[in-house]
């Protein structure tokens, strides 16, 4: 288990904590969104726009199985690559999953920090019969609480700063996943050569918004879901 795979909803931290933990460790970051603008050619809102979603989910499982065959990685997820049974068996079997949690208010806090109307909204957040966000990202963490159990851990990141995140899931990796050569958290390896390099954590004055429990296992029976947050608008 030389991999961590970062799931959750969009807003709940999976680039920015999976940026520090990659930094932490000295392994290399991947985007499994950057993969797939790699396969299609084109970026996520094209394909999704373009192709639609079905089309956005299969490259997204390509984008999957390519990532399963390196070792030492964090990988950050799509919010709905959990949606798919066999991309949950895939991270499953080539490496320790983390799941992130935020509630649906510290979502759409997170995605719209000057208020909902202000930016662009989210594809998958514009929701029918005129659902505003909230209730949008409301109906979609309910549906994906089953898919989002399914980790080996999981991270509520609602009152945790991405460092204080980022800990968590070193630790968690290193106690409960068996990650091999997984140092202390905090331990500051650098990244080896070749190895794409983490840039500045953007949202991080967005990472701490309401009160919650810290962190708790998460068994494939349990409810649990997460959001993402992704600096670009993404559908998933």
């Amino acid at each position: 288990m030389n991999n961590i795979f970062i799931t959750g909803f969009m807003g709940a931290g999976k680039t920015s904590v999976g940026q520090a933990v990659a930094r932490q460790l000295g392994w290399a970051y991947v985007d499994t969104d950057d993969v797939l603008e790699r396969i299609a050619g084109k970026s996520i809102e094209a394909v999704f726009a373009e192709d639609g979603e079905d089309a956005f989910r299969a490259l997204e499982s390509r984008a999957l199985d390519e990532v399963c065959g390196g070792e030492r990685q964090v990988i950050s997820t799509g919010g709905g690559i959990v949606k798919s049974a066999a991309n949950r068996e895939r991270m499953r079997a080539a490496g320790f999953v983390v799941c992130l949690e935020a509630s649906a208010e510290t979502v759409v806090h997170r995605l719209y920090p000057d208020g909902v109307g202000q930016g662009a909204v989210r594809p998958l957040l514009a929701g029918p019969n005129g659902e505003t966000p909230l209730e949008r990202a409301r109906t979609l963490k309910e549906e994906r609480a089953a898919a989002y159990a399914d980790a080996h851990w999981t991270v509520h990141t609602d009152a945790l700063t991405i460092t204080d995140a980022a800990q968590e899931v070193i630790r968690a990796a290193r106690t409960i996943g068996g990650v091999g050569n997984v140092p202390p958290a905090g331990g500051g390896a650098r990244t080896p050569r070749g190895a794409r390099q983490t840039s500045p954590l953007s949202c991080a004055r967005h990472l701490i918004r309401a009160p919650s429990s810290r962190v708790r296992a998460c068994s494939t029976a349990s409810a649990s879901s997460a959001a993402a947050s992704a600096s670009r608008r993404r559908p998933t």
